[in-house]
Formats: structure tokens, C-alpha cells, sequence
């Protein structure tokens, strides 16, 4: 049974982390903290009641960013995108598709389901932008694979 639910928000990346002294390491994002909690409590209002939170697991994460301001004209053309703007949200502001899949496993762990982010034996993660429609979020998929050899 494959489980597909959104987490909404803007995706915060997990990884960075200063020395404030001392042998106290704080994460580089403020966001992150909020943003885990979002995913746990998505996930876990999503799971069904026979979920296996155990096992391999195949995982899917398309994170949804909302444009810049600066993407889109002025005046009458405030709707319409500058051909100058990228298709593809690659940023410093956005994250490393990695540190936001971190972030995100480790939530969905939390919410339960996964016992842990070690079971993701496959793993694909994708930025892209908001269309009109859309608010910034994560679409999670969690896709169960068969842990028997084929005989």
C-alpha cells in the first residue's frame, strides 16, 4: 500500500550545523525545527491504521517553493514572468536537495512512517516552483518494496 501526503509549508534543509562553543552544535536553519514538526504531524494524520512502518522502502519528494518577487514584471505585467527568470529553483535559499530530504525523512520517522530513515533504499527528490494554484509544501510518497528474494 503506497502512502502519498503533503506537508505544508516551505521546506527547510537539514545538515549544516554551527559551533556556538562549548561542544554545542545549533542547526544553520531556524526553520528546520517547525518545519520536521509539520512533516511528523502530516504523516502521521495521513497513515492508515494497518501501516508497516517497517522494511525497504522507495520514497518520493517534490518540494514546492514559491517564486521571487523579482521573477515577475512590474505594473500591468506583475502576473507575468520575466523571460529572464530560471525554471528551476537552485538557490542558496532553497536548500540542497539532499539537507531538505534530510529534514524530511527524519519528519516522517517521527510521524511514523518509517521505524527509520535508514529503511529508504530508494530515494527521489525534486524542487520545482509553485504554479498559480499552489502553496509552497512537500508531496511525500512512501512506497513499500518487497524485502523476499526472487527464487
Amino acid at each position: 500500500m503506497t502512502l502519498t501526503f503533503k506537508a505544508l509549508g516551505v521546506p527547510a534543509p537539514q545538515g549544516s550545523k554551527r559551533h556556538m562553543g562549548n561542544g554545542i552544535l545549533k542547526e544553520s536553519c531556524e526553520r528546520l525545527a517547525p518545519w520536521r514538526s509539520e512533516v511528523a504531524h502530516a504523516c502521521h494524520d495521513a497513515l492508515p491504521p494497518d501501516w508497516d512502518p517497517t522494511g525497504p522502502y522507495a520514497v518520493s519528494i517534490v518540494c514546492l517553493f514559491r517564486r521571487p518577487a523579482g521573477h515577475f514584471g512590474t505594473g500591468k505585467n506583475a502576473q507575468k514572468l520575466l523571460p529572464s527568470s530560471p525554471l528551476h529553483p537552485i538557490t542558496r535559499k532553497t536548500g540542497d536537495s539532499d539537507k531538505l530530504a534530510r529534514g524530511i525523512l527524519d519528519g516522517v520517522t517521527e510521524g511514523g512512517g518509517l521505524a527509520d530513515d535508514s529503511q529508504c533504499v530508494t530515494l527521489s527528490v525534486s524542487k520545482r516552483y509553485c504554479e498559480d494554484n499552489e502553496s509552497p509544501c512537500a508531496l511525500i510518497t512512501l512506497i513499500p518494496l518487497s524485502n523476499e528474494i526472487a527464487a
